[in-house]
């Protein structure tokens, strides 16, 4: 019996190209003017019908990288792609892929109908507000609205220990329970939270120096995972 072919194999096969394993999800690199029919090459012949996100990375002097992620949902697993170009900095214009997605349903047409029509998109920060205290009285902050630390993750971990700090402290006086809740669970949450603004700094650098160095870190990966497993297979 032929044993089905990897994921690696198949997108090899639907890009010619070849695809080494890396870091997360395997890249493929395609031309700014093959970027539409990329996106419907990943849906129609590997089943990339879930669209995730596409975003961008200022490459200085290089220009943009723009990159979107493609899954491909299966029983007991999602196999994805990140399908990543490059524009120059004087015309950072990208075909869109709306007409490759447009049949999500819901409200997808028409937000794509608004996209089409807009002179220009907004994308906003990700922020935080910071207060002195999580509670005045009896109403308090709890899950996400006291403890919710970045977009890596975490959030669930912190929800739950803090569910159950709170449950611990309420114990007849509301006021002082909740100052019990936030003197025990907040010094979690800031320990996390130290770590997370290192991790911020390093990939979203705020000068053109530190965004080089980001860049040519990330260019270093695929070496980096390729000194692994020559390590593993001479451990073998």
């Amino acid at each position: 019996m032929t044993p089905e072919p990897s994921w690696l194999e198949r997108l090899a096969d639907a890009f010619q190209v070849e695809v080494e394993p890396g870091f997360g999800p395997p890249t493929v690199d395609v031309p700014v003017d093959g970027w539409v029919d990329a996106a419907r090459t990943a849906r129609d012949t590997l089943g990339c019908g879930f669209f995730d996100f596409l975003t961008g990375v200022d490459e200085l002097d290089e220009g943009f990288s723009v990159v979107m992620h493609l899954a491909s949902p299966a029983v007991g697993r999602v196999d994805s792609v990140l399908l990543r170009t490059r524009v120059p900095r004087d015309a950072a214009a990208i075909p869109c892929v709306c007409a490759v997605y447009a049949g999500a349903g819901w409200r997808v047409p028409e937000l794509l109908d608004r996209v089409r029509s807009a002179d220009d998109l907004y994308f906003d920060s990700v922020s935080r507000i910071q207060v002195p205290t999580w509670s005045r009285g009896r109403i308090g902050l709890v899950g996400d609205a006291a403890s919710c630390v970045s977009l890596f993750g975490d959030g669930s971990s912190l929800a739950m220990s803090g569910a159950f700090t709170l449950a611990d402290s309420l114990n007849g006086d509301i006021s002082a329970g909740l100052r019990a809740y936030e003197a025990r669970h907040r010094p979690q949450r800031a320990a996390k939270e130290n770590s997370v603004a290192y991790a911020t700094r390093l990939l979203i650098p705020a000068t053109p120096t530190g965004i080089a160095v980001r860049n040519f870190a990330l260019h270093l990966m695929p070496l980096v995972n390729a000194a692994q497993r020559v390590g593993i297979e001479r451990g073998k």
